[in-house]
């Protein structure tokens, strides 16, 4: 009887070697299509806030504000608008279908520490909303809670955003105002007069940019953007930029801003030019970017989402940020090299 042959070692060595090919022929393609995948779920999630924006703009008349600065969360029984002292995030809640977590803490006394609503509101803070996460970036949990906040309870984990608005050309830094008894008195709360109108994008403090006043037309005006953040701090909460809630109020958290022209000679890139998320590059930051290569994706004042490449002509990027301007406003600019 003859016995069958089987493999020699040799044979068995130039199988094993032809398989580990082969997995290294498509391991790239498989991490692409995964990535493509990623990035088209974070296309959805824009898609799906600037048509909450639009529909916020439809009911109340103006895109949502943002708030009365960083230290101040969402409050329910503030309504829309400059008395909400929560950013534009949580104002659009109630237009993707998460009344449930806009409404926590309604109705309930004490919104100073220690208070019913006070602590009522951590759980505000705490719930993960997926569409403010991109997949590509990180996952969409509870991430450490590293900053207080004047009218809410720290949660053990706070949602955070990988999505922030359009704040103009003038980074409105301005930092908090009043304190708790604001949410009686306001507006005697000390915010700067020209709070609401001396910028130029479509959320800052206590904004109501109303349609008419986009006057470059919704679909050349960005909304909300895809924001730049050091992979270091993904998932730490440790970053000045990235160290509260997706309810609070205008911060570089949740608002970021676009170059300023300022006369000759200003490095446009080196002020506020998006960028691909960089392991050692800049913890506090003003600008826009995202962990995709090549390019971050923005929802416009329209609804429509595009991709934003990182080396677009600056002369041309500043125009999305700006809703009065365009090109007329660059005339004085010089050429960049």
């Amino acid at each position: 009887m003859k016995r069958s042959r089987g493999f020699t070692l040799v044979e068995l060595l130039v199988v094993i070697a032809i398989i580990a090919m082969l997995v290294t022929l498509l391991l790239p393609a498989v991490q692409s299509a995964r990535e493509a995948a990623r990035r088209t779920q974070c296309i959805n999630n824009l898609k799906q806030l600037g048509l909450a924006g639009v529909n916020h703009e439809s009911a109340l008349g103006f895109f949502p504000g943002s708030g009365w600065g960083y230290l101040w969360s969402g409050d329910p029984d503030q309504g829309f608008g400059a008395k909400q002292p929560g950013g534009w995030a949580y104002s659009l809640f109630p237009y993707m279908e998460q009344s449930d977590i806009y409404s926590i803490g309604k109705g309930l006394p004490g919104p100073g520490n220690g208070g019913q609503k006070f602590n009522a509101l951590a759980f505000q803070r705490s719930a993960v909303i997926s569409m403010f996460n991109c997949p590509t970036r990180r996952e969409a949990k509870g991430y450490p809670v590293t900053e207080p906040s004047i009218n809410a309870a720290n949660p053990s984990v706070e949602a955070k955003s990988d999505y922030a608005a359009n704040g103009g050309t003038q980074a409105n830094l301005l930092g908090t105002f009043g304190g708790i008894d604001c949410l009686e008195k306001y507006p005697n709360c000390g915010f700067p007069p020209n709070a609401k109108t001396d910028f130029n994008g479509i959320s800052t403090v206590i904004s109501e940019v109303k349609l008419g006043q986009v006057t470059d037309g919704t679909s050349k005006t960005m909304f909300v953007g895809e924001k730049y953040l050091n992979p270091e701090y993904y998932h730490n909460g440790a970053a000045c930029v990235d160290n509260n809630a997706i309810t609070q109020g205008n911060d570089w958290d949740v608002n970021r801003w676009f170059p300023n022209w300022s006369g000759a000679g200003v490095q446009f890139e080196a002020q506020r030019g998006p960028r691909q998320d960089t392991p050692g590059f800049e913890n506090c930051t003003e600008r826009f970017g995202s962990a995709h290569v090549a390019q971050f994706n923005a929802v416009f004042c329209d609804g429509s989402v595009r991709g934003i490449a990182y080396d677009t002509n600056i002369r041309v990027y500043i125009t999305f940020g700006s809703r009065d301007g365009g090109p007329d406003e660059l005339a004085g600019m010089q050429p960049q090299p």
